[in-house]
């Protein structure tokens, strides 16, 4: 019994619990924590930052289908840090931050002595995209940034653009940790169990065509890859929503002369383009916009992760 009971120690803690993936990695901070990430691509390909959406994390780039041969041949390297609580990597102490994440970032690229790159923000992720390029008045490396499908600038004080029920209870989302935890707990095992699409889509209030949802179908699971992202705990997704709420820099921090990108689906009805456009317009004026025929969960297909990666490379690889 007791030989029986020391195997099972044994086996517990072996358990690595991330998924078997030769492109993970963790790597030590300055501070002792642990910072994950996902590094895939040609090691000596354009290198570009990605910046997961909400409730996502570098495994979730397998929805889009993208491989090792995908970016071989796109001639692009994906380095793909996860936020607090997701993968490998530690949380803090204190509230989230979207700085003390690009400065965690700074420190990867330096373990990986990269000296020049772009980034690359899909939804929630824009908002670290952004925060990125707030960050490179001192930080010279990063050389543009695009962000796509991303949230406006929302802090206590700003939150246009948000849907009229999401905008009239911001306090209560931010604010009330047990309605918060509650509702994601519940989004969390509806996608994870019964993989009950439409409750995540009426939890979010989305607009998504017939044609994505069958595209999001194929793939087995649209929320299954997040799931790899192991531990996925209610701490780390609280903090996601906090911190998708209060942004902790502002756009007129961005340096003026760095190219910007943006990219938002045009059949979006609940969070309307021409309004997260224009806030981004208002303090980025040299920014490039360009308006796809899709909704903001169509977004998420290859073909739209290779016209921006393929936009960035051809135009800042030889700089």
């Amino acid at each position: 019994m007791l030989g029986i009971l020391i195997a099972l120690l044994a086996i517990f803690f072996a358990y690595d619990p991330m998924p078997l993936d030769t492109s993970s990695f963790s790597f030590t901070l300055s501070d002792g924590r642990t910072l994950g990430y996902r590094d895939i691509g040609p090691p000596d390909a354009f290198p570009i930052i990605i910046y997961s959406a909400l409730f996502s994390c570098s495994s979730s780039l397998n929805i889009c289908n993208i491989t090792e041969d995908t970016l071989k041949e796109w001639g692009v390297r994906f380095i793909l840090p996860d936020r607090e609580g997701y993968g490998r990597t530690s949380v803090s102490t204190g509230p989230p931050s979207h700085r003390r994440f690009i400065k965690d970032v700074k420190e990867l690229l330096n373990h990986l002595k990269i000296d020049k790159y772009v980034s690359v923000g899909f939804s929630t992720g824009g908002a670290y995209a952004m925060a990125d390029a707030a960050e490179s008045n001192e930080d010279r490396r990063l050389m543009a940034t695009a962000i796509f499908g991303a949230d406006p600038p929302l802090t206590s004080t700003d939150h246009e653009c948000l849907p009229e029920n999401t905008a009239k209870n911001y306090d209560s989302i931010v604010n009330n940790t047990l309605v918060t935890s509650l509702a994601l707990h519940t989004l969390k095992w509806y996608t994870f169990i019964s993989g009950n699409y439409s409750a995540v889509i009426d939890f979010f209030n989305l607009t998504v065509t017939p044609e994505e949802l069958k595209y999001h179908q194929e793939l087995n699971n649209l929320f299954q890859p997040f799931a790899e992202c192991s531990p996925f705990s209610l701490v780390s997704v609280k903090r996601d929503i906090i911190a998708k709420f209060n942004w902790d820099f502002s756009l007129s921090d961005v340096r003026s002369e760095l190219p910007i990108f943006i990219y938002h689906g045009g059949l979006d009805v609940d969070n309307p383009y021409p309004c997260v456009v224009n806030k981004y317009k208002k303090h980025l004026p040299w920014a490039k916009v360009t308006v796809w025929d899709c909704t903001h969960m169509g977004m998420s297909q290859q073909k739209y992760f290779k016209e921006i990666s393929l936009t960035l490379k051809n135009n800042f690889s030889n700089k």
